[in-house]
């Protein structure tokens, strides 16, 4: 009688995974939205933070976005979550110019709206 690899391992039946991607945005305690836009605070300083919904597809991409971001004046950090699709600019910036900077690897790219683009779900925020 022939097993197969997956019976060997794991039985009769395969084993289930869930995927939660809500650990891929950064911790909502971080982020102060009182003046209506969000802001870092950072070690007692105030810092602006920029969120752009980027379709990147690959390591590539992602590498490529922030190559280019970081090229802009006044931004001293940049988070990629390929998972989310969410680009997270940190410093004082533009954020035309930013985003015009990110359409240059994606053309599909816009502001962050707070909802997850593949579900229109409210995003983790």
């Amino acid at each position: 009688m022939a097993m197969s690899m997956t019976e060997c391992f794991y039985g009769a039946s395969e084993p289930s995974y869930i995927v939660d991607y809500s650990r891929h945005t950064p911790n909502s305690s971080y982020y102060n939205n009182e003046t209506g836009h969000q802001q870092l605070i950072a070690h007692g300083n105030v810092v602006p933070v920029l969120e752009l919904m980027v379709p990147i597809c690959c390591t590539k991409c992602e590498q490529k976005v922030r190559e280019l971001l970081l090229e802009v004046k006044g931004v001293s950090a940049v988070m990629c979550d390929q998972y989310n699709l969410k680009v997270t600019v940190i410093g004082n910036v533009d954020p035309l110019r930013a985003l015009k900077k990110a359409k240059q690897v994606k053309r599909k790219s816009e502001f962050w709206t707070g909802t997850h683009p593949h579900t229109n779900q409210p995003g983790h925020n």
